[in-house]
């Protein structure tokens, strides 16, 4: 199962690759963040955002700060969603300057030691999602598929939108072939991450500024 799953995976990221060539370029996607949660959107928005999309209960939504980064968090916390296996968390990152939604990760993670099956669901959930990306409208050059990311997992799909807003979907803990065909048997925890990011280029983060040391 664990083999045929590999050759499942390989076959469809190379599926998404020829999609990638074949997509036409008229009426390009354009990232505006997600369901009812668009960027630009203040604390108050995104929470009246979430209510609308999810009806949480009050328990599942908490606001952390990032002190790295400087970031607001609006944490949910959901016991399922998909397509991704089992529950998941949603953060929606309000900038360090503007106080607006900037970013969003919609993150599905198993424990430390899933079973193959859990693994091969998570797998197969970045899959779905890669090829619904994939089947939208990207200009040429400006989505990617396949990529592996120096071992911290693959990038099924990536893509950038005519205002440098992105979407990026990243699996990490399930069975793949690395480029050299040889098959790496995955370790710790499953997880699928979907990101929406307002500015690839330039983050609303703190960050230190050029030539002050």
């Amino acid at each position: 199962m664990n083999n045929f799953f590999r050759f499942l995976l390989t076959a469809c990221m190379a599926m998404i690759s020829a999609m990638a060539m074949a997509q036409p370029v008229a009426d390009v996607h354009i990232v505006t963040g997600f369901r009812s949660a668009h960027f630009g959107m203040d604390a108050t928005q995104v929470h009246a955002a979430i209510a609308q999309d999810f009806k949480p209960a009050t328990d599942t939504v908490t606001v952390l700060e990032n002190p790295t980064e400087k970031t607001q968090i609006i944490l949910l916390r959901l016991a399922k969603l998909e397509p991704g296996p089992g529950p998941a968390s949603i953060s929606y990152i309000l900038g360090t300057t503007s106080n607006r939604l900037m970013h969003i990760n919609v993150v599905w993670k198993t424990d430390a030691t899933p079973s193959e099956e859990t693994r091969n669901k998570v797998a197969a959930a970045g899959v779905q999602l890669a090829n619904y990306f994939r089947s939208l409208a990207w200009k040429p050059g400006a989505s990617t598929s396949g990529t592996a990311d120096g071992g911290k997992g693959i990038v099924l799909f990536a893509g950038v939108d005519s205002n440098n807003a992105g979407i990026e979907v990243r699996v990490s803990g399930v069975a793949t072939n690395g480029i050299d065909g040889v098959a790496a048997n995955p370790t710790g925890a499953a997880q699928l991450v979907l990101s929406y990011i307002a500015n690839v280029t330039k983050p609303d983060i703190a960050a230190i500024k050029p030539g002050s040391f």
